[in-house]
């Protein structure tokens, strides 16, 4: 019996939805002290072919059905509580885009913009792309949610001198950071910083401790304008989570199309229903091959210190893709774990 309860123990400290919250400090620390006693770490994941299940997210609009069962407040961790089955929504109030309305979920229903609906929170899917000695490199097969690369309040635009021309240059101005840098630096920027703490902080302790800090090469050595731009090239990060650079995306080890103009359905991504919610930009209804695909983001340098690269609906992409500010575009995360 005793090891029946410990079995059991072990699946829900992974599985239950710890990985939709953002964790307090004593959360945190009631983990550490449980983590201590198990060591089959193995539950936290579940291998299908090239696909691994790993965490937990807000992914599907739950149906009236769900909606009726949920508990009518939710917990102090912002979660609403299904009567069946126990299983966990959030609930999310789009914002006042009016191109929301051009969208559908995946039931169908229109996309309401200043409108609350309900999520739930559901395994996330990650494609395994590359895998030595069982440390596995994996990139999520749906855009999870959108986030500015960095916030309007922290970037300022200013007229500078490069390559012997004048020219309007947009520089990093948050707190603690060095004087100079330019606004889209992906070691300085606000998505980085998230990904790497509030995102990170959804995985329970467990899901945490099979993580592995990967070195990114941040050099966008294969980009056009490479040498001509001092913003282009940037140091080398070392990060949990991230999104893929310019290289990585033509990238055939990684099971990528080796020219960025040509469509590529492995860069073709379907968007979810909380991430339409969010608001990440997908394909029009008429283009039906494409209208569950979205626009999403990578970490390289566009040839203004305004843009960075980044992937079209179609899979093709496109080296000066989006201003640092949008909030709209999707995100391909990626992230390294363990085996055990």
């Amino acid at each position: 019996m005793k090891k029946i309860i410990f079995f059991i123990l072990c699946i829900s400290l992974c599985f239950i939805c710890v990985g939709c919250k953002n964790k307090t400090e004593e959360n945190l620390n009631n983990d550490k002290e449980v983590e201590e006693n198990i060591s089959d770490f193995s539950s936290c994941y579940k291998i299908e072919g090239d696909l691994i299940y790993f965490g937990y997210y807000p992914q599907t609009i739950a149906s009236q059905e769900e909606v009726k069962s949920l508990s009518s407040t939710s917990d102090k961790n912002g979660f609403y509580t299904s009567n069946i089955d126990g299983s966990k929504y959030i609930k999310y109030k789009t914002k006042d885009y009016s191109y929301l309305e051009t969208l559908e979920f995946s039931n169908g229903e229109q996309v309401k913009k200043n409108n609350e609906y309900y999520f739930k929170c559901e395994p996330i899917v990650w494609r395994i792309i590359n895998n030595k000695n069982n440390y596995v490199t994996i990139a999520t097969v749906n855009l999870l949610d959108c986030y500015p690369f960095i916030a309007e309040e922290n970037v300022v635009r200013e007229v500078a001198v490069i390559n012997d021309e004048q020219t309007s240059v947009w520089f990093n101005i948050k707190n603690n950071v060095p004087k100079g840098i330019y606004a889209n630096s992906w070691e300085y920027s606000d998505l980085r910083e998230w990904l790497n703490s509030d995102f990170k902080n959804h995985f329970s302790q467990n899901e945490q401790s099979i993580l592995q800090l990967s070195e990114l090469d941040n050099s966008s050595s294969k980009l056009e304008y490479s040498s001509l731009y001092p913003w282009v090239k940037q140091k080398n990060t070392f990060d949990y989570f991230y999104i893929f650079s310019f290289e990585d995306v033509i990238n055939n080890k990684l099971g990528f199309n080796i020219d960025s103009n040509n469509k590529d359905m492995n860069r073709s991504l379907k968007v979810t229903d909380f991430a339409k919610a969010k608001g990440v930009m997908v394909g029009f209804k008429f283009e039906d091959e494409l209208n569950k695909k979205g626009l999403w983001l990578l970490r390289s340098s566009g040839i203004y210190s305004s843009f960075i690269s980044g992937v079209n609906v179609d899979g093709s992409v496109k080296e000066t893709h989006s201003f640092i500010t949008d909030d709209n575009r999707g995100l391909c995360i990626v992230t390294q774990i363990k085996l055990k």
